[in-house]
């Protein structure tokens, strides 16, 4: 299995691909409109999510985003969001490709194709390498894998 990371412009001016593949669509909560897909005849599924990028910090400082840029805690993704995230790709793979994408392709969604190359192939390096993955969502992702 091949991964796609995208930003939101990208995956939008991105033609559908011509083998089996999933896409996972992330955006802000809030965000007025879903991104447009490059859904094709063998996209085997589209899993839409929303929470926001917002990654581990300690509990002294994880209030004060709550209370001064006023972001609810239930839109931060959990572990229940990972379980469902993983129980959707494990029901369509095989797939050649995994399309995910988020607002910028930089933290939520690399988060999601650095988990699952771990989970399927071992390696996780270069998406910690290209990107900053959001640690909240990657550990999650393989907390519900690995059941730790």
């Amino acid at each position: 299995m091949k991964f796609f990371v995208y930003s939101r412009q990208h995956i939008e001016a991105t033609t559908p691909h011509e083998v089996t593949n999933l896409i996972v669509s992330i955006r802000t909560p809030g965000d007025p409109k879903e991104a447009k897909l490059p859904i094709g005849p063998l996209t085997v599924g589209v899993l839409r999510m929303d929470f926001h990028d917002i990654d581990h910090h300690p509990p002294e400082v994880e209030h004060l985003l709550f209370t001064e840029e006023k972001i609810d805690p239930k839109t931060l993704f959990t572990d229940t969001m990972a379980q469902t995230l993983l129980a959707f790709v494990k029901e369509k793979l095989p797939v050649e490709h995994f399309l995910v994408h988020c607002d910028a392709g930089w933290s939520r969604s690399p988060a999601v194709a650095a988990a699952f190359s771990k989970i399927t192939t071992g390696v996780d390096e270069e998406y910690f390498r290209r990107f900053h993955p959001n640690m909240r969502v990657y550990g999650a992702i393989l907390r519900a894998h690995f059941g730790q």
